[in-house]
């Protein structure tokens, strides 16, 4: 627990590690805390969770795609 709180800068108990057994329920636990200290909305974390699901090569067509936009290059 102390190397996640290390780690990510979250104060996890004992308590949550048996409320939270497995390892993709200790990591959206750790998420949703560090979401909770960098005050992100519900959107925000429903967008990170998207793009974390996402390929690299879907993240990079639309980080290129956003860039362009950014300078009027690109139009939907």
């Amino acid at each position: 627990m102390a190397a996640l709180s290390v780690r990510f800068g979250v104060d996890l108990s004992v308590q949550d590690l048996f409320v939270n057994p497995t390892v993709s329920h200790l990591a959206a636990l750790v998420q949703a805390e560090v979401d909770r200290s960098l005050h992100l909305t519900d959107e925000d974390g429903r967008i990170r969770r998207l793009v974390a699901e996402m390929s690299e090569e879907t993240v990079d067509m639309l980080t290129t795609h956003l860039l362009r936009a950014g300078d009027g290059a690109a139009r939907i």
